[in-house]
């Protein structure tokens, strides 16, 4: 099995909404840790944005599961974009899931507004192709992992992650940031 991950970056500070405070980072990496436990994935595709996503790919790292990291932009930009306003921590912890990372796939949708959205679309190619590489078929052999927040549950790119995922039949797993 293949998991496919997205999710929340961690609240900058003074976001009003708090969708996910950085305090929960403990709380969530140990629920993606129980979880990849359970699921037992044979490959983990994710991006590298400050949160969930180096939450996942540290947690990949620390049961020795092999990952793709996928981002939808070159590293440098993806890094200001995504990670350098979160603060040095996940700065840090971006360039270490780079340089341990089993495969790094790139792209360059920076000419578009929803980057981000198309950034999803390549998680789940990059997902799909890999599920080929290992002899099954998409449909029984990828399982999506979303960490978002209860309180924007149709809205933002981690919702249309999920949407797009539920729509390939594929199992959806939820980890919800503000619940123990």
């Amino acid at each position: 099995m293949i998991v496919v991950h997205a999710g929340h970056r961690v609240d900058a500070p003074g976001r009003e909404t708090g969708l996910f405070p950085v305090e929960r980072s403990g709380s969530v990496y140990r629920r993606l840790y129980l979880l990849m436990m359970e699921l037992r994935p044979q490959l983990v595709v994710t991006a590298a944005a400050g949160g969930a996503d180096l939450l996942m790919l540290r947690v990949a790292e620390d049961l020795f599961i092999p990952r793709i990291v996928a981002l939808p932009l070159p590293v440098d930009d993806f890094r200001r974009r995504s990670v350098a306003d979160q603060g040095d921590r996940w700065v840090e912890a971006f360039e270490h899931s780079l340089a341990c990372a089993d495969t790094l796939v790139t792209t360059d949708l920076s000419e578009y507004d929803d980057w981000w959205r198309r950034g999803n679309d390549l998680l789940h190619d990059c997902a799909i192709e890999a599920c080929g590489r290992i002899n099954g078929t998409a449909a029984d052999r990828i399982v999506a992992v979303v960490v978002r927040s209860g309180k924007c549950p149709g809205s933002g790119g981690t919702a249309d992650f999920a949407a797009k995922a539920a729509r390939r039949g594929w199992p959806i797993h939820v980890v919800d940031p503000l619940d123990d």
